[in-house]
């Protein structure tokens, strides 16, 4: 009799994506703590779970690397739990590109089933006047698969991310509503 067929996958997948709650454009006054600013789905496939080390979130449309760097600060992760996944990102750094700024959270301990969906909500707190540039724009995004650091759970190969760049709705910083 013919024995059972064994299906070998070199590692698993992860796929981000925009979630269905993600933030509508909108204006955001000076002040305002805990605001939802993005959020984005995290998907992976069936062949093992998923461990995530490192995220890193661009702000892509600060204007200026004070806006970028001093608008929008203590930066959280949640899952939808509420769950806060790994520190709080006090504030972010300038990139190298435009006038970008990057919020890195690393040293995750971020455990993702296989063959299911985790939706990240990305917090933040508005600065205050005169630290956050009034008028600003903000649009959070995981930018491609260096943006998210994946290990298979099983395998322990590193997981390239697929997906297009996910980018939030923006978020403009004024001095009051």
């Amino acid at each position: 009799p013919a024995g059972q067929q064994v299906y070998l996958a070199a590692s698993g997948t992860l796929t981000v994506a925009a979630a269905s709650d993600m933030p509508i454009a909108q204006n955001r006054a000076m002040g305002e703590v805990g605001q939802t600013l993005a959020t984005f789905k995290l998907t992976t496939g069936p062949q093992e779970a998923i461990n995530i080390t490192k995220i890193i979130v661009t702000d892509t449309l600060a204007g200026t690397a004070t806006a970028a760097t001093g608008s929008v600060i203590n930066l959280k992760l949640f899952k939808a739990d509420g769950t806060q996944v790994g520190t709080t990102v006090a504030s972010m750094t300038s990139s190298a590109v435009g006038q970008n700024a990057l919020a890195t959270f690393d040293g995750l301990a971020l455990s993702l089933a296989k063959d299911k969906a985790e939706v990240l909500t990305l917090k933040g707190d508005i600065n205050a006047y005169p630290n956050a540039v009034s008028g600003s724009t903000h649009a959070f995004k995981v930018q491609g698969n260096g943006d998210v650091t994946a290990i298979g759970a099983t395998s322990g190969i590193g997981i390239a991310m697929t997906g297009a760049a996910i980018s939030g709705n923006v978020q403009r910083a004024y001095r009051a509503e």
